[in-house]
């Protein structure tokens, strides 16, 4: 019996990050997900603390990629990207997803995940997820994915899920 399409799933942090960032090789895979997910009208979510760790990241890989210069139009250039590269991949994440929100119940719900998972930002995200009604979690976290299989699913696996259904309603 073929598992039925999530209508509707939160996407982990280092989801967005592969696919705002386009960064790690993994750009593609996340694309593909979104689109797929696009494609059958699932709804994108991400936890509110994702939004606050994308804006942190971006800057972070900005200020690697593009060290302080010699000139002042280097110097000018990382400022202008150092303002405005992490505002717009949180307006990108924000214009992509719906936003899960974090609140005291799910901060209790996170640290009563610690014996299954203990890493407290994993589990704001899957607390997040339940508390929201996420059908699934897509993540590249391959821990996460092993500590919680009924609930994350990596980015090629939810394409791989679509495709296998939509290949048997032609059937």
């Amino acid at each position: 019996m073929k598992r039925p399409n999530p209508q509707r799933v939160l996407l982990d942090t280092n989801v967005l990050l592969d696919h705002l960032l386009q960064r790690d090789g993994r750009a593609q895979q996340a694309k593909r997900a979104l689109e797929a997910c696009t494609n059958h009208d699932v709804e994108l979510m991400c936890a509110s603390t994702s939004l606050k760790d994308i804006a942190y990241i971006a800057e972070a890989m900005v200020r690697r990629q593009f060290k302080q210069g010699e000139s002042a139009l280097e110097n000018e250039t990382l400022h202008m990207l150092v303002r405005h590269v992490p505002w717009r991949c949180v307006e990108q994440a924000r214009a992509l997803c719906d936003i899960a929100s974090i609140d005291q119940q799910t901060c209790d719900d996170a640290l009563a995940l610690r014996p299954r998972h203990d890493d407290f930002e994993d589990n704001l995200i899957i607390a997040a997820a339940r508390q929201s009604g996420a059908d699934c979690v897509i993540t590249s976290d391959a821990k996460l994915i092993e500590h919680f299989p009924e609930y994350c699913v990596s980015p090629s696996h939810i394409v791989q899920s679509f495709t296998a259904n939509d290949e048997s309603d032609d059937l």
